[in-house]
This record gives C-alpha cells, sequence and structure tokens, in this order.
C-alpha cells in the first residue's frame, strides 16, 4: 500500500474481496484470457473532490511523443481513470531504442486537459517503469517518460505495457487487469 501524502486530503478506503479475476488484454489480437487469482488489498484514493467539467478528449489509455528540451524524447501516457474505475496501475518500458531511462525519468501527474497537477511521490519509480497503487479523484492521470538521448539518434522508439487494476461493473466481488501493449 502507498503512504497517504499528507498534503493531500480526502483519501478513502473500499476494502476488496480476497478473490481477484485477472482479465489480460491484448491490443493486437483483441482478445482477453481470464485468469482468478487471490488479493486482498485497499484503495487509497488521493487529493480533493475534482469540481468542473471532464473532458473527454482521451476515452482510451494514449500515448502521445513529443521532443523536449535538448531533443530529448517525451512520451506522455494519459489515463482516464474515472471510466476505468481504477484502483492502481503499473506502466512497464519493455523496450527503448535512441535513449534510455531512469527511475527520475517517470512522473505521474493528475488533473484534466490543461489543468494537471503534481499529487506529490504516491508512486514508485524504477528504471523500467512506474507502478501507483490508488487513485486520485481527477478524470485523468498523465505519466510522462522524458529520455536521456543517445548521441546523434534520429529516431526514439519506445515500448510500452500498461496494466491497470481496476473494479468491476459488479462490484468489489471481482477485480479486473486490463493489459494495454
Amino acid at each position: 500500500m502507498v503512504k497517504i501524502n499528507t498534503l493531500l486530503t480526502g483519501f478513502l478506503s473500499l476494502a476488496s474481496a480476497s478473490a481477484a479475476f485477472v482479465k489480460r488484454y491484448d491490443n493486437s489480437t483483441s482478445s482477453c484470457v481470464p485468469t482468478t487469482i487471490s488479493s486482498t488489498s485497499i484503495v487509497s484514493v488521493y487529493g480533493p473532490q475534482f469540481t468542473g467539467v471532464p473532458s473527454n478528449k482521451y476515452v482510451v489509455p494514449t500515448v502521445v511523443g513529443d521532443l523536449v528540451s535538448n531533443d530529448a524524447p517525451e512520451f506522455t501516457v494519459y489515463i482516464p481513470q474515472s471510466l476505468y474505475n481504477l484502483t492502481g496501475l503499473e506502466l512497464e518500458l519493455t523496450s527503448a531504442v535512441g535513449f534510455d531511462v531512469s527511475p527520475e525519468s517517470y512522473t505521474l501527474y493528475s488533473g484534466d486537459i490543461g489543468d494537471f497537477v503534481y499529487p506529490g511521490q504516491i508512486y514508485e519509480t524504477s528504471n523500467t517503469g512506474l507502478v501507483f497503487d490508488g487513485r486520485t479523484q481527477d478524470p485523468l492521470l498523465k505519466i510522462t517518460i522524458i529520455g536521456i538521448p543517445e548521441a546523434n539518434q534520429p529516431v526514439f522508439i519506445a515500448d510500452f505495457v500498461l496494466t491497470l487494476d481496476v473494479i468491476s461493473s459488479s462490484g468489489l466481488q471481482k477485480r479486473d487487469t486490463l493489459t494495454f501493449n
């Protein structure tokens, strides 16, 4: 369980069932493979209640690439957590061409289009990715990955696996894991 950031308000806990239903989704084949696992956890909700009208720009997880200062590649992953009833996520960088990363390359933001804020260190990073156990009360999460460019690289390519832990529409009896490649 992730530590609560004392600067944020609105902590809420929801107990989940002891059995979990895992559904792995592969975008390339559009297929799901159900598996049952055992799990007991608490959903941590961070931040104040969102006020405003959420944008509907992203209705599925979306990756956007750009170049930032020093021609470093920046990959941004938008996750519509409110549409997925998110309880946690893991982003794994499986391949990087033309750049390197460090744990400091990954940052998580919460908010909506044009209004993202840094919610504090409520997640964990490593060289291979980011793990967030919980959710915020904003419509979107944004993960930025700023790479360290290798010398004379004209192209930057990244492969990601995004795994979302969600509460299914049937309630807390089941939890689904959706995987996007």
